[in-house]
């Protein structure tokens, strides 16, 4: 076998790896659309705090993904324009 060939563990290690990202994807998505439903009802206590957090879940996404499929953090001012960007 090459260096070249692909393992059990290299299949196994990609495997997780797809499921973490599909993992991110859903929680980031579904995190940014409880936080528009927040501010629509005008509670916005936290929100810099709760974005902090969305962003350290992008900042392991774009880890994970090629670069081609990485994604910017989100801020107050436009998190809401992008969460179409995480369906």
């Amino acid at each position: 076998m090459s260096l070249a060939e692909p393992t059990v563990v290299d299949a196994a290690l990609e495997e997780a790896a797809i499921e973490e990202r599909s993992a991110l994807k859903q929680d980031i998505r579904n995190r940014l659309v409880q936080l528009k439903k927040l501010t629509e009802l005008g509670v916005t206590g936290g929100l810099a705090d709760s974005l902090d957090d969305v962003n350290r879940k992008i900042e392991r996404y774009n880890e994970l993904v090629p670069d081609s499929q990485r994604r910017g953090c989100v801020a107050c001012e436009s998190f809401v324009s992008q969460i179409e960007a995480w369906e």
